[in-house]
């Protein structure tokens, strides 16, 4: 009698076994996985900056200076050189502003716009095509300078033109697919968009 009560214990204690796996595992596999929102902010702003795409250019560039009189332009005070240049302009996001929420089963992932992260003029390549001087109107370096950052803004202007800010963009939502793919369980959607 005795061992037929220890194997009905045993057989109880298996089935109950049985059973709270069976469940655990069905549970599981439903979707009661959970996401923690701050490994995916972690992972995403671990890297601070994330450079999408460069756009090499080289360009003409013209400054012209003279002195005048109530709109009438002195002689022998024009100033003028045409220079060419290379330069890269990257853009791309900031990732430390990346927010990351969940709304039901949707991982929501707002990323800002991409923007200008670095221009860089190649100095070594820059040729003086044609200069004329005025020994009555000299260039400054204030003037030299205020002439560069005028050209760097132009320069941007034409790389937005040219779908700069858009093409970062796309591959910026490309990358953090493939970043944030692994740490959202099969169960999770997830959607990425600009603020």
């Amino acid at each position: 009698m005795k061992k037929v009560i220890i194997g009905l214990v045993l057989a109880l204690f298996f089935v109950s076994l049985g059973v709270f796996s069976t469940i655990s595992y069905i549970n599981n596999k439903e979707g009661n996985t959970s996401i923690d929102i701050a490994v995916i902010e972690e992972k995403v702003n671990s890297i601070a900056e994330l450079s999408t795409i460069e756009y090499y250019y080289t360009t003409l560039a013209k400054y012209e200076n003279y002195k005048d009189f109530y709109g009438w332009k002195i002689p022998l005070t024009t100033t003028k050189f045409f220079i060419t240049y290379d330069g890269v302009i990257k853009a791309g996001i900031d990732l430390s502003k990346v927010k990351v929420s969940i709304v039901g089963k949707t991982v929501l992932i707002e990323i800002p716009k991409a923007t200008v992260l670095s221009h860089e003029v190649k100095y070594d390549t820059m040729q003086i095509v044609d200069e004329t001087y005025s020994i009555f109107n000299r260039i400054t370096i204030t003037d030299y300078n205020n002439f560069m950052l005028n050209e760097a803004k132009i320069m941007v202007t034409k790389a937005a033109n040219d779908g700069l800010f858009q093409k970062a963009q796309q591959n910026a939502i490309r990358i953090i697919q493939d970043l944030i793919e692994p740490l959202i369980p099969e169960n999770y959607d997830y959607s990425i968009r600009f603020r």
